[in-house]
């Protein structure tokens, strides 16, 4: 009575109540980040009903030691005479004492019991809690525009009709040649282009807010907004992620679809085989239930050969990337990863290097945006497109945001200076050689990102053609999607984009967006404001547009 017990980041301290007096009670290290030297304090810590034993989580594992005689000297789980001992399992996102030597913990929604006396799980099941995906009800016809299946060849349909039944597209064809059902909404979009909704396959969503989930999300909003309907993001940091999947889904949050690999395997989960391998995965495939994985420096090529096989096994997709280092990328490429992220640093690819991602089929997303070997490509076009007076920007965009994300710390460097439109060439050529090639931004600028990145292609040689297959279907087959995603034919998600104007002529058409439908609901391109199947006021955004005014260019009133 009277006392509580917090683990903050170097310890688990015991805090009288009455006064307020803070003490010691553990400080437990364990394994640490690969640019991280030494060890790392563990990422949680529990103390045991009655007082004499510590349960520790960090990376993939669960530990439990008796409460250290000397608080102040930390305890190294990974030692060889270490008091700490591992318990069986997958580790814990949420552990609890329940008892004086039995915990529960939680990985994604497998909940354990394990009796600590003996090592045990005495009991394990399968946590749910289902919503209905949210699916509107209702035939709408898009009447008259040119239509970019991107199927077949990337088949282009001049004056056709796509029939969008819920959640699907139910057919599409020359115009007036469709069997419409009874009741079915009609919209003229004559002179219009269609194409499948834009997929960002490289996304990493850092603006969400974790721990405690949040609906007003202004950067998913923006990314909707800007015609991407589907972002995936490998290495998420947290599995905050995979319940925002599911709120969108429901419709509870308003954004683009959400896919992601979970938190990457890294350095921080030390494995020493095949089956602790398969262990390791076991999070994602049974804990998390995902489909796709993200291995990044785990280890020796041992290691990530062992995670390969083991992904494999549990039908996970797995990626990786190779830090710019164009060794570990090969070797990866032919230890048979599924996917390669980040620019392949040593352009011109050779005939043999592209015969090889095409034999693997191995997919490529080179984020220009970012580090390519060279000046990021966003550096670039933000000093030239000036993007802080763009008016559909400062919508959704918060100031602090526009700040801190787009205008500071840049660098201007020449075109003919920069290495991005070097390494875009290449992707044009593995392209042009059968390669899979998908299109990923980063994140660093939630939806206008995604059409720099398009950009930034275009300028390096890519067709216009070209960057609007890799950013549709081409990105639906790099995270295994295709199935459901990036063409528009019969059967897939209702997931489109319709343009004011063409995107072969001018890849920048794609931000003319007049309306983005995602999952059958169509949206005003430029304010998300609902248009079927039913009508609705545009989201508040924030910030609005009239609190952002002072970053707009204005004589400053003080002289030098």
């Amino acid at each position: 009575a009277g006392i509580a017990y917090l683990f903050c980041g170097e310890g688990l301290i015991r805090i009288d109540l009455a006064n307020g007096a803070k003490t010691t009670v553990a400080k437990v290290t364990g394994p640490s980040y690969y640019f991280v030297e030494g060890n790392s304090p563990v990422d949680d810590m529990r103390i045991s009903p009655d007082g004499s034993t510590i349960a520790a989580a960090i990376g993939d594992r669960l530990y439990v030691l008796p409460r250290p005689s000397d608080p102040e000297t930390s305890v190294d789980v990974l030692t060889p005479d270490s008091p700490a001992r591992v318990l069986p399992g997958l580790g814990a996102d949420w552990f609890e004492w329940s008892g004086p030597t039995r915990l529960d913990a939680v990985v994604g929604t497998l909940w354990s019991r394990i009796d600590t006396a003996t090592a045990a799980e005495s009991a394990q099941m399968r946590l749910k809690a289902t919503l209905p995906r949210a699916v509107p009800a209702g035939s709408l016809l898009l009447r008259g525009a040119r239509v970019l299946t991107m199927t077949h060849g990337d088949r282009v349909l001049d004056n056709a009709d796509v029939l969008v039944t819920g959640d699907r597209i139910a057919a599409v064809g020359p115009s007036g040649t469709l069997a419409l059902p009874a009741n079915v909404s009609i919209r003229d979009v004559r002179g219009k282009t269609i194409i499948p909704g834009l997929i960002d396959v490289h996304d990493h969503i850092g603006e969400i807010r974790r721990g405690n989930w949040s609906s007003e999300l202004w950067g998913l909003r923006a990314r909707l907004a800007y015609g991407v309907t589907t972002s995936f993001d490998p290495s998420t940091l947290s599995i905050d992620h995979v319940g925002y999947q599911g709120m969108v889904d429901a419709g509870l949050v308003l954004g683009p679809r959400i896919r992601s690999t979970g938190p990457a395997v890294f350095s921080k989960v030390r494995i020493g085989s095949l089956d602790d391998a398969r262990r390791v995965l076991r999070r994602y495939s049974e804990g998390y239930q995902l489909s796709n994985l993200k291995e990044y420096r785990t280890g020796d090529r041992e290691v990530r050969q062992w995670l390969a096989m083991a992904a494999r096994e549990q039908h996970l997709m797995p990626t990786t990337e190779g830090a710019l280092a164009l060794k570990l990328d090969l070797t990866q490429i032919l230890d048979g990863y599924a996917g390669n992220e980040h620019a392949l640093p040593a352009p011109p690819l050779g005939d043999d290097v592209i015969a090889v991602m095409k034999a693997m089929r191995t997919s490529y997303d080179t984020t220009l945006s970012i580090t390519n070997s060279g000046s990021p490509a966003m550096d670039w076009i933000i000093a030239h497109e000036d993007p802080v007076v763009d008016d559909k920007l400062r919508r959704f965009w918060p100031s602090y945001a526009i700040r801190e994300m787009l205008t500071s710390r840049r660098t201007f460097v020449p075109l003919s200076e920069v290495r991005f439109p070097i390494i875009a060439r290449d992707a044009a050529r593995l392209a042009e050689a059968g390669v899979l090639v998908g299109m990923g931004s980063h994140g660093e600028a939630p939806g206008i990102g995604y059409h720099w990145e398009m950009k930034a292609h275009v300028l390096g040689g890519m067709s216009p053609e070209a960057v609007l297959h890799a950013a549709t279907a081409g990105s639906a087959e790099t995270i295994g999607r295709l199935t459901d995603l990036g063409t528009i034919e019969p059967g897939k998600l209702a997931d489109l984009l319709i343009l004011d104007s063409d995107p072969r002529e001018d890849i920048d058409a794609t931000m003319d967006i007049e309306g983005v439908m995602r999952g059958g609901f169509l949206y005003d391109g430029q304010t998300l404001r609902a248009l079927w199947p039913e009508e609705d006021k545009a989201p508040q955004t924030s910030p609005s547009p009239a609190q952002n005014e002072f970053w707009l260019p204005t004589p400053d009133p003080t002289p030098n």
